[in-house]
């Protein structure tokens, strides 16, 4: 196999636990590589070399250098999904409650991507290839039926529709604005963040009054 191959998914999960290590050993050394070099100075001689592993020794696992690549995206985004289980490992008793549990969850999902070069190059940079790009978009779609699921009790069936497309909306608009504080110059970057936190406050609070006057003409 070479670099070019067009596959970039790993071609298996390890089982064993010498396996497991030596995939955490390839994955730790892209990371390194990345945070210094971006994933555009990624190379699949440059990885092995940085493990202190052979390149044949690593086309047990990954196919080529995307492959790597894909394999660190769907890794930060379980961290994201562990975010999301955490804060909400107490169910929330009211619409505030969500709220205030998905502002949080915005807090820790901006945090490690303005902190992390690694997050930010894998994640950010998602469009760059096409697999990881989908990850990304079918990942979001899980995060939204999450929370779908943990806000539906609070709001009236008839609105349940739109509830599910407006959350879709928050989250996406929660990635565009952490992507617009990352290339903002670092002294802005609390600022932007900032107003990003107290628009989205300010959306969902919007929809919700709006939902509440649904109710009231109905009753």
């Amino acid at each position: 196999m070479t670099e070019t191959d067009s596959k970039s998914t790993p071609i298996r999960a390890p089982k064993q636990e010498r396996s497991q290590k030596r995939v955490a050993t390839i994955l730790e050394a892209a990371r390194s590589i990345i945070a210094e070099k971006g994933s555009a100075g990624l190379s699949i001689k440059g990885i092995a070399e940085e493990a202190g592993i052979t390149a044949g020794s690593m086309y047990q696992y990954f196919p080529n250098k995307e492959a790597i690549v894909y394999a660190l995206a769907e890794f930060y985004m379980a961290e994201i999904a562990k975010e999301f289980e955490n804060k909400f490992s107490r169910m929330p008793e009211t619409r505030d409650e969500v709220r205030l549990m998905c502002l949080e969850i915005f807090d820790a999902y901006s945090q490690l991507h303005c902190e992390d070069p690694v997050v930010q190059d894998i994640l950010m940079g998602a469009s760059v290839n096409k697999e990881t790009m989908d990850l990304d978009w079918q990942d979001t779609l899980k995060n939204r039926d999450f929370m779908y699921e943990i806000s539906k009790p609070f709001y009236p069936e008839a609105i349940w529709e739109e509830l599910n497309i407006t959350l879709l909306l928050f989250i996406l608009f929660c990635m565009s604005s952490t992507k617009a504080a990352i290339e903002a110059p670092e002294e802005e970057q609390v600022e932007v963040l900032s107003v990003a936190r107290e628009i989205f406050n300010n959306m969902w609070l919007s929809f919700d009054q709006r939902v509440d006057a649904m109710q009231q003409v109905k009753t």
